[in-house]
């Protein structure tokens, strides 16, 4: 043993592991595309907190800061995850249909000038900038349930999970005021409002996934005629407000309010200011 050694040069372990995945990083972010703007409202993003930022993204604004590498892994991860979730629910004896049978692409509703449930009717006069896309429609399967029902699919860290699985879904997560005085739900429970409302279902089960432990928490969420006519005013109120060149009021008074803090436009909205 004392005449085996190793060449300096040689080392046994490399010198620079950091500055390889910082390298290697850099190049997978880059990979990534640039995220698509949208030229409509997005059904999903009505239940935001900040009308304002909704404006921002229909007209096509580009965030003042695009999405990291690490946020994008994330959102491709809850598609993936979405995909197992819907397997494991077929092979449970569900019948979920995730694409429409019709098209062969994933279900999707685009708004008119009017669209119509049997407890309510919509009036937006939207002319197709409200569109949405559905996680899937529950056919049949062994729960004693009223089918056809919305299915939707989320993925979540274990703090947001547990905080879903005690309050449920209308009082968990981010809420929203549609008026100075009243809070009508969060905003998982407006979209899938809206979703039932414009696919004209009664029901809907939301799977959520504990991204940390794998466990899973099922909801059977009802339609609420009100909550999604307030939600699709809301969307006409922004549109309108749109055309008319009109920038509405911001979510706070301070630009250092938390929420405006963490925005994707903030240096937009507050520039000057």
């Amino acid at each position: 043993m004392d005449n085996f050694f190793f060449p300096e040069e040689v080392p046994l372990v490399s010198s620079k592991p950091k500055t390889v995945s910082e390298e290697a990083n850099k190049i997978l972010d880059a990979s990534f595309k640039t995220e698509a703007l949208r030229d409509y409202l997005g059904a999903s993003s009505l239940g935001d907190t900040c009308a304002r930022r909704l404006q921002y993204q229909r007209l096509g604004i580009l965030p003042d800061v695009p999405f990291s590498g690490t946020q994008q892994r994330i959102f491709e991860l809850g598609h993936v995850l979405e995909a197992i979730m819907a397997h494991w629910l077929r092979e449970a004896g569900f019948v979920l249909e995730t694409v429409d049978p019709a098209t062969q692409k994933p279900f999707e509703f685009e708004q008119a000038s009017q669209g119509s449930h049997k407890n309510t009717v919509f009036w937006d006069g939207a002319g197709g900038q409200i569109r949405g896309h559905v996680d899937g429609i529950l056919r049949d399967g062994p729960l004693d349930l009223k089918y056809p029902l919305l299915w939707e699919a989320k993925t979540m860290k274990a703090s947001l999970w547990r905080d879903f699985v005690k309050h449920g879904c209308e009082i968990s997560h981010p809420r929203v005021l549609f008026s100075s005085a009243e809070w009508v739900g969060s905003h998982y429970f407006v979209q899938v409002q809206i979703y039932m409302a414009y696919l004209g279902l009664e029901s809907c089960l939301l799977t959520a996934l504990n991204k940390d432990t794998a466990e899973i928490h099922h909801e059977l969420i009802l339609f609420h005629a009100q909550v999604a006519s307030n939600a699709s005013d809301r969307a006409v109120h922004i549109l309108k407000a749109l055309e008319n060149n009109e920038m509405l009021p911001r979510i706070a008074t301070k630009q250092d309010y938390f929420e405006c803090k963490m925005c994707r436009f903030h240096k937009t909205c507050w520039e000057g200011e």
